[in-house]
């Protein structure tokens, strides 16, 4: 059996299986580590790429910047980019509270997506669902972001709080602006994180590493199926 996330391994154990478990992670394609940045724009960039849901962290997302707006005036810029059932809602949220910093993209995919992440300065996800390996968060480590989210799901199973970004503790808007303000306000350790998670993703999580990782586990349980069960015991 397969999973995405150690407490998922953890919950069939205690339910009795006894089978053999095997921790995995989601893919992107190759492709995204050959993007660079291309935008002029020297505004800070969030980006939030996901599902636009309540458990994501919309509003926790959109009153971060909001608190970023007024920290540092016409300095950072929100990009929402997806589609959900609370993108309605999250527009007129946003438009009720007059903030002008926040910009939805709406549903992107393929290269148009990955110039998106390219062109960011940092991956705001302060999900509270329960994910398995979120690919948004693999998908920005590919693209060389700081990724600023939580320990939802199997996220904690990898990262490295601080290297590779920050683990929100709490999951609210202030910390989530505390978080940005460092990246912000210190260009040198946001390149270092950035080139970091670019290099990470690409050993770890990149298509062709994670399509090797598997057929090397088929072979090993191919080699085991073709032991005898009194060396399968042993072993």
């Amino acid at each position: 059996m397969c999973v995405l996330a150690s407490e998922f391994k953890r919950c069939f154990e205690k339910w009795g299986y006894q089978g053999k478990i095997l921790l995995k992670s989601t893919a992107f394609p190759d492709e995204l580590l050959q993007f660079s940045r291309k935008s002029l724009d020297r505004h800070f960039k969030l980006i939030f790429l996901a599902r636009i849901e309540k458990t994501k962290g919309i509003y926790e997302a959109i009153d971060c910047a909001e608190i970023l707006s007024k920290r540092y005036p016409d300095k950072v810029e929100l990009i929402v980019a997806g589609s959900g059932g609370e993108e309605n809602n999250a527009r007129k949220y946003v438009e009720s509270k007059q903030i002008s910093n926040v910009i939805f993209a709406g549903y992107v995919q393929g290269k148009e997506k990955y110039q998106l992440l390219a062109d960011a300065d940092c991956y705001l996800f302060p999900t509270v669902f329960g994910e398995g390996m979120p690919c948004s968060v693999l998908e920005a480590m590919g693209a060389g972001l700081p990724v600023i989210t939580t320990h939802a799901g199997g996220i904690p199973d990898f990262f490295e709080n601080e290297k590779m970004g920050f683990l929100l503790e709490p999951v609210t808007a202030e910390n989530c602006a505390e978080k940005v303000s460092i990246l912000i306000e210190n260009e040198d350790k946001r390149k270092a994180i950035g080139d970091y998670n670019r290099q990470y993703a690409g050993n770890h999580f990149s298509a062709s590493q994670v399509a090797a990782g598997i057929l090397q586990d088929l072979e090993d349980l191919y080699q085991s199926g073709k032991r005898s069960p009194e060396q399968n015991s042993r072993s």
